[in-house]
């Protein structure tokens, strides 16, 4: 049975194959890179650094009630003094990204604890715009309503 060597020229055939291919497997895609912005706003407002929570927001950033990036970390703030401990769960979230502009729509439950027992919690769906300035992609946009209008008191009476 005749013996078969590695031949540098098959070599020279592959490496740009496998160059091509480890290339493509360590470049992020956009919706990843906003998935992943997402989660460090999270991570950054369990752990009460609102600075870390809106450095993702454009300077030109405005949520839906006209707050800027400032007027949003104080509104951070303002939560966290009321809440000893906060956990956000990303229950389900589409990114869809058209160019330089995406939009990003997160089911969101927000819980507020004291120790180990919920105080407070309220289901959301966040939508938010995000821009590609310079490279990094930046919230420009956002806005959440209650998935529940009504407490569930309201609803059996």
């Amino acid at each position: 049975m005749p013996r078969t060597s590695f031949q540098p020229s098959n070599f020279a055939r592959i490496f740009p194959i496998l160059l091509f291919l480890f290339a493509a497997c360590g470049r992020e895609s956009d919706e990843a890179r906003i998935g992943r912005a997402v989660a460090e706003i999270v991570q950054a407002i369990e752990a009460k650094e609102s600075g870390k929570a809106v450095a993702h927001l454009a300077e030109d950033y405005r949520d839906f009630e006209g707050r800027a990036p400032a007027e949003t970390r104080g509104f951070l703030l303002l939560h966290f003094r009321r809440n000893p401990k906060i956990r956000v769960y990303i229950l389900a979230q589409a990114v869809g990204v058209a160019g330089k502009t995406a939009t990003v729509r997160s089911n969101v439950a927000a819980v507020g604890l004291e120790g180990i027992v919920p105080e407070r919690g309220e289901a959301y769906l966040v939508t938010s715009r995000w821009e590609k300035r310079d490279g990094e992609w930046k919230a420009v946009f956002a806005e959440w309503t209650p998935v529940l209008e009504e407490s569930p008191r309201e609803i059996n009476r």
